[in-house]
């Protein structure tokens, strides 16, 4: 497109003789000397001025130019503004309006460990929204450097979409839920329990009460569909033992299962490779006969009439001897 097409038509030159002509007509023949023959003259040259910048303006060529310059400015204020915010995703992955709160929740799980058995202990629960997912969570002990604690979740999931985090995440998610943060973890490394071989590594977590060295530990089943996962520290001094935490998650037990026959048959599985070690004769949990480490109960007696007394023998007479 050539300049000539983009300008429209050429705008009227202004000509003195024009002005003058038509002041004539306004006013009669113009007088070349006076204040009011001047002002007539500075108006109608403003007149003419206005009406040349409008056709100059409304020419295609201008308005081409206009648009031009206007998206080179909106190009300029893109590069140049700030980013917007991005918008804060919840913490590692995990939101919290997809989970609610089970008040006074139905045991399902228990830990029965020596080591936790005069410890204060607490049960939660949570209900998935999206799946029908429920993860019970079982605290026990303190978190300052005094005593031992545990907190393990044990997560049935449901038909919500729950892709397998890493390691470190998982860790921070359990970690978390106690008020703690996960400063540094070393590679994890298998603990073999009776439910499997379990992901572990070693912790250190801060919190309120300060440092404290635990170990994590994981584990994920896809038939049922479980997650076993938490963390043990020691107390001050004392970290916690490979093989005493091995112990202890060997003694995580089902309490009731209702129609999930899945789950019920995971645990009786697991109950065949239970180790003696970890459950002497001493211990109370599972008292029951058919369990491995108990023995077999005294049998009882049907109780019998009381013993009638002996009849005497009747006494004959001596003979005399002769």
């Amino acid at each position: 497109m050539s300049l000539a097409d983009a300008s429209g038509p050429e705008p009227a030159r202004f000509d003195i003789a024009t002005v003058r002509g038509a002041l004539a007509q306004q006013g009669g023949a113009p007088r070349r000397t006076g204040a009011l023959w001047l002002e007539r003259v500075r108006i109608a040259a403003q007149a003419e001025l206005e009406r040349r910048a409008r056709g100059l303006l409304e020419s295609a060529l201008v308005r081409r130019c206009g648009a031009g310059l206007a998206a080179i400015f909106g190009l300029w204020l893109g590069y140049t503004s700030p980013a917007p915010a991005p918008v804060a995703e919840p913490a590692f992955g995990e939101a919290a309006s997809t989970w609610l709160d089970i008040v006074k929740p139905f045991q399902l799980y228990e830990v029965a460990a020596t080591e936790f058995e005069d410890s204060w202990g607490l049960y939660e629960a949570q209900h998935n929204l999206q799946g029908g997912g429920r993860r019970d969570t079982l605290s026990f002990g303190a978190l300052d450097k005094s005593e031992s604690y545990l907190r393990v979740s044990f997560y049935r999931i449901g038909r919500e979409d729950a892709a397998e985090p890493t390691m470190w995440v998982e860790m921070a998610r359990r970690a978390a839920g106690a008020g703690l943060s996960v400063d540094r973890a070393s590679a994890p490394t298998l603990l073999p329990t009776r439910f499997g071989a379990f992901e572990a590594s070693d912790l250190t977590m801060s919190g309120a009460a300060g440092v404290r060295v635990c170990i994590g530990f994981r584990l994920s089943e896809t038939s049922p569909r479980l997650r076993i996962s938490g963390f043990a520290c020691g107390e001050q001094g004392r970290p916690f033992d490979r093989s005493a935490l091995a112990c202890v998650i060997d003694r995580f037990d089902l309490v009731a299962a209702g129609e999930d026959s899945q789950l019920r048959a995971f645990f009786a599985r697991a109950e065949q490779d239970r180790r003696q070690d970890c459950f002497p004769r001493s211990m109370a949990q599972n008292a029951n006969w058919l369990a491995p480490q108990s023995a077999a109960p005294a049998l009882r007696s049907t109780p019998k009439d009381p013993p009638r007394p002996a009849r005497p023998q009747p006494q004959g007479r001596e003979r005399p001897r002769g």
